[in-house]
């Protein structure tokens, strides 16, 4: 069931996240999620089963001005991307998967994709991960592109998103796990 009392993060984490985001309204945030963003109730592993806490988010994130958001999920064995027009909260998703796992399809729908499909026989081509380049010219604007690509390095999806307005961005590379952030100048 679906209630105030159903959390997929705990209350410190989001209060942890929400200032996080309210501190930095315009500079871009990618924010990682385990599971899928865009879907609706049912039973599967995504934000869906969770569509009070989600909406609570939202609303946290949207009341504090934050803009420039990015969310980056996984979870789902398979690539895709929505530019906004399908995700809860209007923001960009980009869905990366597992590189060594069989396709998988759940939530969505998205703008691109998802490829491989569910079902699809095993291959090179259905193992899956995604590059992220983050381009700042120095100007107001910062564009992402995502490339969703097979094992064998061949592109699948190709999407690209453009922050506008962002103020005080960061001109250096920041390493955080296994994720390479760059900005070029």
């Amino acid at each position: 069931t679906d209630d105030a009392d159903h959390h997929k993060i705990g209350d410190a984490q989001r209060a942890w996240l929400d200032a996080l985001v309210a501190a930095n309204p315009e500079r871009p945030k990618f924010i990682f999620v385990s599971e899928p963003w865009i879907g609706d109730g049912g039973t599967g592993d995504y934000w869906g089963r969770y569509m009070n806490e989600r909406q609570a988010m939202i609303h946290g994130w949207e009341t504090s001005g934050a803009r420039n958001i990015m969310l980056v999920a996984g979870d789902m064995h398979s690539c895709a991307f929505d530019d906004g027009t399908n995700s809860p909260g209007g923001w960009p998703v980009v869905q990366s998967a597992a590189m060594d796992q069989s396709p998988s399809v759940k939530g969505g729908p998205w703008t691109s994709g998802p490829y491989p499909l569910d079902g699809a026989a095993e291959s090179s081509a259905t193992r899956m991960y995604s590059t992220f380049d983050v381009a700042d010219s120095g100007g107001d604007d910062i564009t992402v592109t995502i490339l969703s690509k097979s094992e064998d390095g061949t592109t699948r999806l190709n999407n690209s998103f453009t922050f506008l307005d962002v103020e005080g961005t960061p001109t250096t590379t920041r390493v955080t796990k296994d994720v390479d952030f760059r900005w070029r100048v």
